[in-house]
């Protein structure tokens, strides 16, 4: 399913990922199916979050922020659904297009 997202408009994707997260099996032995939606959601889709620390308020306590992060590879770079629909490439490289032309 991780596959099919490629195919969904580019403002549809991370709901799409939502929609797999939630539908991940809580069976016991599928943790690495677990580990493998959240890699790629945080590398092609949501990103990650990470700390930041910042100066305290004056009690010696350091103050905590999250910033947002963006995926490496975001939706817009390997997306094919509008290519799909205008009959464009359907790949990114230009090379891999070419071959697949040149066999066919």
């Amino acid at each position: 399913m991780l596959d099919a997202l490629a195919y969904l408009p580019v403002n549809e994707i991370e709901s799409g990922m939502r929609y797999l997260i939630r539908k991940i099996p809580q069976d016991d032995g599928l943790e690495a199916l677990e580990l493998l939606v959240n890699y790629f959601d945080a590398t092609y889709v949501s990103g990650t979050t990470r700390r930041v620390k910042r100066p305290g308020t004056g009690d010696g306590i350091p103050k905590l922020n999250l910033r947002r992060k963006p995926p490496l590879f975001p939706p817009p770079l390997w997306n094919v659904h509008e290519a799909n629909l205008t009959g464009g490439d359907r790949t990114k490289n230009i090379g891999d297009s070419w071959n697949c032309g040149f066999f066919s």
